[in-house]
């Protein structure tokens, strides 16, 4: 037995058995990857980090190890919505991140680095590496209308009162 990429992480079980033995591999993803499956011959034999079998022949196993990703989520300002979406992934993973403004709020961006990356929301991107993306809201201005009677006392107003932009 062995990994696919010696960093991915450790295999064990490899060795001399009788015919007609129970054989048990197994495999641990080290810290930064996941474990996608035992292979032999680049076929895919089983998905499960621990494989039994009965030995009929002399095999070579490979632990497919996949490095992942961490898409970190954050609010600006704090407290100004909510994200989903973030968390580990496989490189090369397509990703939906969502932003849901809080009241009083709207969505204006993602930044990442610092930089704008997209004013779509939700917004969909490929896992390249360890990413942080900040959900960036801004307040929804609100605006006093008031109204007055002329002449006084010649009817009534209704309607007048704080309002946020856009109502």
């Amino acid at each position: 037995v062995t990994a696919s990429d010696t960093d991915g992480g450790t295999v064990s079980g490899g060795g001399t058995y009788l015919d007609g033995q129970t054989v048990t591999v197994a495999a641990v993803a080290g810290d930064g990857y996941e474990f996608a499956g035992w292979s032999e011959g680049g076929t895919t034999v089983s998905a499960e980090a621990v494989y039994t079998f009965q030995a009929a022949a002399d095999r070579e196993l490979v632990a497919e190890f996949v490095k992942t990703y961490v898409i970190t989520l954050v609010v600006d300002p704090a407290g100004s919505g909510t994200t989903s979406g973030g968390g580990t992934f496989r490189v090369g993973s397509e990703v939906t991140i969502t932003a849901t403004a809080g009241d009083g709020y709207r969505f204006s961006s993602w930044q990442s680095g610092g930089e704008q990356v997209s004013t779509s929301n939700p917004y969909t991107l490929t896992v390249t590496g360890n990413q942080t993306f900040a959900a960036v809201f801004e307040q929804i201005p609100v605006y006093t209308i008031t109204a007055t009677i002329d002449p006084e006392g010649s009817g009534t107003v209704t309607g007048t009162g704080q309002y946020q932009e856009g109502e």
